[in-house]
């Protein structure tokens, strides 16, 4: 299921079990899933504590929301970046993400242009 969506969003071919893509989906996605578990941490239950620095004892639930975080940015950014890389090389094999970023190019430089005036 990860290899069709990267193929049909990003046009990257998940190679093998070893593939970095499929690395950062499945480390991101249970990253994910951890985080959104209803009640996996007092601070769900009692939302002041998430005002307690990182050191705290029991403040573990932000140290591990860090790595979450971390995670859950390298599932999106590092597909999105190979796409960019392809769309730049030219050898993007589906327009989706590509047609979207492009349109966000040609935007950016029609404001540029407007505001230059």
């Amino acid at each position: 299921m990860a290899g069709i969506f990267m193929d049909v969003t990003y046009g990257q071919k998940i190679t093998g079990k070893n593939d970095p893509l499929l690395d950062a989906l499945e480390d991101g996605t249970a990253a994910f899933r951890l985080a959104s578990y209803p009640g996996k941490f007092l601070v769900d239950l009692i939302p002041s504590l998430r005002h307690i620095p990182d050191w705290f004892p029991g403040a573990n639930f932000k140290r591990l929301a860090k790595e979450w975080e971390a995670a859950t940015f390298k599932m999106i950014d590092v597909p999105y970046e190979m796409a960019k890389q392809d769309l730049v090389c030219y050898s993007m094999r589906t327009p989706w993400i590509g047609g979207l970023y492009q349109n966000c190019r040609v935007m950016e430089l029609r404001m540029n242009q407007w505001f230059r005036r």
